[in-house]
Parts: structure tokens; sequence; C-alpha cells
């Protein structure tokens, strides 16, 4: 759904109590990506209906993009009382603890972001089998990370957001690290893609996480370096890790 400010803004100037006012302004600030200013409208939300989980969800989700991550680890809580069969819930708070340094929490919630999707036919599979898997691995749960790929991950499995399912292929070996190091063959792949940069950015962090893991710290280390160099993105999820790990390994 397109959310048009000048039409949030007068639907919000007629009703300045309605929570949907609020959340459909909040939307349209995010898509203009002024995440300050949604985030406040979301909070203006809340004070009119605090248990409403889809401000709830979009609040934790905007604390996310501006770094507020025991902030979104809150919201996103919450959010998952209020409707545990929502499976974003589960997912962006594994998101948040795993951005906030709480693997064995972030595991958790992925995993039953996982069992949601299924209970519900949700085919984003891979997207919360790559977040359990990294945390495993940050949480030096091998035996875990391996478990979840041989539970929900094979060639083929059902995903819209293709970049999640590579970097699963990846990890299991379906896909090598072979296929993804000719860096110009790989934007040249995206290229058609709705977002390639953002693409291109996951695609190489999943690239430098599994060379981290096995043995070629060197070539992970030149991976980060080229997102680090991205021009934009920096707001996704793959960028601010790339800033986490260059940091935990002293290159920031």
């Amino acid at each position: 759904m397109k959310y048009e400010l000048e039409k949030t803004a007068a639907a919000l100037a007629a009703a300045p109590q309605d929570p949907k006012c609020w959340y459909d302004q909040g939307m349209a600030l995010a898509e203009a990506d002024r995440f300050e200013e949604c985030l406040e409208a979301f909070t203006r939300g809340l004070c009119y209906s605090p248990f409403d989980p889809d401000l709830r969800l979009q609040h934790g989700r905007k604390h996310i993009t501006l770094d507020q991550y025991t902030q979104a680890v809150a919201d996103l809580t919450l959010a998952c009382r209020i409707k545990p069969q929502h499976w974003e819930n589960w997912y962006y708070c594994g998101v948040a603890c795993y951005m906030d340094g709480r693997y064995a929490l972030a595991m958790q919630m992925e995993e039953q972001c996982l069992k949601t999707m299924q209970e519900n036919g949700v085919e984003e599979i891979p997207a919360a089998a790559c977040w359990y898997w990294q945390s495993a691995m940050k949480a030096g749960k091998q035996e875990d990370a391996a478990r979840i790929l041989d539970a929900y991950i094979y060639e083929g499995v059902p995903c819209s957001n293709m970049d999640y399912t590579k970097r699963c292929y990846l990890y299991k070996g379906i896909l090598k690290p072979e296929d993804f190091e000719d860096l110009d063959a790989l934007r040249e792949s995206l290229k058609d893609e709705d977002r390639p940069d953002l693409y291109f950015i996951t695609l190489l962090h999943g690239l430098a996480t599994y060379c981290h893991y096995n043995g070629r710290e060197e070539q992970s280390r030149k991976v980060l370096r080229v997102i680090y160099e991205m021009p934009n993105w920096h707001e996704c999820f793959a960028y601010k890790q790339t800033l986490q790990d260059m940091k935990e390994r002293g290159m920031l």
C-alpha cells in the first residue's frame, strides 16, 4: 500500500485523536525516509491506542532503524504478546535482539517465528532461518545453527526474499562462496531487481559471514569493506550488521 503525505496529513488534521490516522501518517513519513518524525507519529498513535498491534510493531521497527535496539526489543516483545499469531512480531523482535547483542533470545524469537510461519502458511521461512543461524553462530551454538538449516532449508524452499534464500543456501552448502565472489557478476545478476543495491549488500554480508566462520577471515574483511563503502541503504539491517562486525574485529 502506498501512503501519500498530503492525504495522511489531511486525514490527521480532521481526526487528530484517531490512532489509524497516526499510523498512516507514520507510514507515509517512513516512505519519505523521515524516520525520526515517523517514530514520533507512531508514538502519538500509541497514546490513543497503546495495545494496537500494528502501531506497536511499526514503533518497534523504527527503533531498529534508529539503532535504538533495547527500546525496539521492549516494543516488539509486547507486540508478540498482543498478537502472537502474526509472524512479523516475532521476526523483528528477533532482529532487534540480535542487533542488541542478545543472541540466545534472538534464537528463541526466530524459532517461534518459524513455527508461526509454518502454522499460517507464510512463505518467508529463509528470512527467519537466516537470522536464527546468524544468532546461533554469534552465540557459539554451531549445532543449533546447523539444526535449523536441516529442519527448514532445502533447494526450492519458497520465499519472496531471494537474498535471504541464497544466504541460507550458502550456509547449508547448496551454493558455494564462488557463486558470490565475482562482485561484478553478482551486481549484474541483480540489475532487474526492484532494490538491487539492497540485495547486493545483503548477499555480500552473507558472504562475509560465511567466510568469517569458515576460516577465510581476510576475504571476510575485504567484503565488509566493500559493503562499508556502499553509498546508500545505510539504514538496512545488513549494513548495520556490517558496522557491528567491523567494530567487533577492530576495523573501525
